[in-house]
């Protein structure tokens, strides 16, 4: 079976920033119609950036008996990125032309049962997130390798047990040296870990999912020593999740489930940290099989049932907080 791609896209920000004095206010009670006219702000930056990014991909995936199969992938990118910041008149450009690759191979033992090996490389160009500065406009790309061993079982076909274990190395981290100023990739990033999940209709009602990930992720190389030896931010060693559904009389659908998030760091020196937490979600939907209402589907779900204070992002020695407690009901139908 062979199959390939051809994706190309463009992306592109353009960011005003103003900086001037505020009035005092009173953070739990802001006067919301308090006088502003006498306050000026100053242009503080006007910055425009561009990526154009363009790929070809092929994947063959070979059966060699009734054990094995091969799966091999290579995909090119180019990847360019045009900065301009008018303010100080200052013009970056990035070009990128990336080659890599994904190879695997798959064995199947005994039915139902299939294991396989898997390595794959994939990179980051310096101006992937919008931004270039004088230091990273002409670096070359972050090379990424990965390693995964796993397995899955199919129990009577209603159930899949899955588990594997694997390792990410970034081999050449972008790292500052805090002396110079000067970005080189001197750096080094490893994650290890392990990850096992359950997925199936358990009995003829009842459908149930359930995952677990560890990951051991460590800063090995960089310029600055406070990096070395701490934890990767956003990183958490510990996350799981729980989802289960039951199908009641009268096409009704019960489902509830845990997510749990370990803590995390928001930053390389590991100064900031954001605790963990479990969310409850839980959902009902009405699914019509007969009748004039077929194809109709009309759902409630409940997100955070305990209104828990949780931080759902974590980057860039920030966090931003997960929402509250929300009801979100949908109606759909299909023709």
């Amino acid at each position: 079976m062979r199959r390939w791609w051809a994706p190309t896209g463009r992306d592109t920000n353009h960011t005003t920033r103003y900086f001037g004095p505020r009035p005092n206010a009173n953070l739990f009670f802001p006067n919301y119609f308090d006088n502003t006219s006498n306050l000026t702000r100053s242009l503080r930056s006007r910055v425009s950036v561009t990526s154009d990014s363009a790929a070809a991909f092929a994947v063959d995936q070979i059966k060699i008996g009734q054990m094995f199969e091969v799966l091999l992938g290579g995909r090119f990118d180019h990847f360019e990125t045009d900065y301009r910041s008018f303010l100080d008149n200052v013009r970056l450009k990035g070009n990128d032309n990336l080659a890599s690759y994904r190879a695997a191979l798959v064995f199947k033992p005994i039915p139902g049962l299939r294991t396989y090996f898997s390595t794959g490389t994939s990179f980051n160009p310096s101006g992937e997130f919008l931004t270039l500065t004088a230091t990273t406009a002409d670096l070359a790309p972050e090379r990424n390798q990965s390693y995964e061993i796993g397995a899955s079982y199919d129990i009577a076909g209603r159930v899949e047990v899955k588990g594997a274990v694997f390792r990410l190395e970034k081999e050449n981290a972008r790292t500052t040296d805090p002396a110079s100023g000067i970005t080189s990739l001197a750096g080094n990033q490893r994650v290890d870990g392990f990850e096992v999940s359950m997925l199936g209709r358990v009995t003829q009602n009842w459908n149930l999912l359930a995952g677990y990930t560890f990951l051991d992720g460590q800063i090995v190389q960089s310029k600055v020593p406070a990096e070395v030896g701490r934890n990767i931010p956003n990183t958490p060693k510990h996350t799981a999740t729980v989802w289960s559904t039951y199908d009641l009389p009268y096409d009704l659908t019960l489902g509830g489930g845990a997510f749990y998030v370990d803590g995390r760091y928001s930053n390389t020196t590991n100064t900031n940290f954001a605790p963990g937490y479990t969310r409850y979600d839980a959902s009902l939907a009405w699914v019509p099989k007969e009748g004039g209402f077929r194809g109709l589907r009309v759902q409630l779900n409940a997100l955070n049932l305990t209104d828990r204070r949780y931080y759902d992002q974590v980057t860039g020695g920030q966090v931003v907080p997960g929402a509250s407690r929300t009801f979100i009901a949908t109606v759909a139908a299909r023709f």
